[in-house]
């Protein structure tokens, strides 16, 4: 699916930019995303098994709405072929795994571009 060892906030993200712009709003804004994250992983794996389908496809989209400030292809890549397989998929357990694995990577991709922003603390 992709490689989290290799995920970084790319160069000419919504983030990267604003880190640029406007530090301290750069670190309001990772706060809010890493709230919105982990508001995501507890949703997500809560309502894989008993959710509609049509609840699944909200989730990804407001996860990939989530990755897109990063830009990182990988992760938005990642995204788009889940909400692909969640159309087909029988095994939500499968699903509700790869949807957790995304959120997790997103969440720590966050988070250590917030520590940057601190300056590596």
């Amino acid at each position: 699916m992709f490689d989290q060892d290799n995920l970084a906030v790319e160069v000419g993200s919504q983030l990267a930019i604003m880190a640029q712009v406007n530090r301290v709003a750069c670190i309001r804004y990772a706060n809010a995303l890493l709230a919105e994250l982990e508001g995501a992983l507890i949703a997500g794996t809560k309502d894989a098994v008993t959710g509609s389908p049509v609840a699944a496809f909200e989730q990804i989209h407001a996860l990939k709405n989530l990755v897109i400030p990063t830009g990182s292809q990988p992760l938005l890549s990642a995204c788009t072929a889940l909400h692909a397989r969640a159309a087909w998929s029988r095994h939500r357990v499968e699903v509700a795994a790869d949807f957790t694995a995304i959120a997790e990577a997103t969440l720590n991709l966050v988070q250590a571009f917030r520590r940057e922003l601190d300056g590596g603390t």
